[in-house]
């Protein structure tokens, strides 16, 4: 499916198409058979879902292990360090993935009103 390396004219017999676009029959033939060009939207998750996700990672599962074991011996201080690191590093996370679905919702909404 490497559509970059066809030519134009295999490209129109691939898609049955010609360099003019498809007729209005076709197109609503072609809508009837495989649907609208739209996205599928799925259910967003919610803030506290987004910053739970971010404990899903190894690295962060390691060092909540960590956490665990630096309490259990004793030492205070390593475990408060650790669990703010890490409390840090899901709100920081958290606020990313929030940022990066705005900015996808925001090209969303312009492919759309181009289309």
């Amino acid at each position: 499916m490497r559509h970059f390396t066809k030519s134009k004219k295999q490209l129109f017999e691939e898609f049955k198409t010609i360099s003019t676009g498809l007729t209005d029959e076709e197109v609503e033939k072609r809508r009837k058979k495989y649907g609208e060009n739209k996205f599928v939207e799925k259910e967003k998750d919610g803030l506290i879902k987004i910053f739970l996700n971010q404990f899903k990672d190894s690295l962060v599962i390691i060092l909540l292990i960590a956490a665990v074991i630096s309490f259990f011996s004793g030492n205070k201080d390593s475990t408060v360090v650790i669990v703010l690191v890490l409390i840090l590093n899901s709100i920081l996370g958290a606020w990313q993935t929030v940022k990066a679905q705005k900015s996808l919702d925001s090209l969303k909404k312009n492919v759309i009103s181009k289309m």
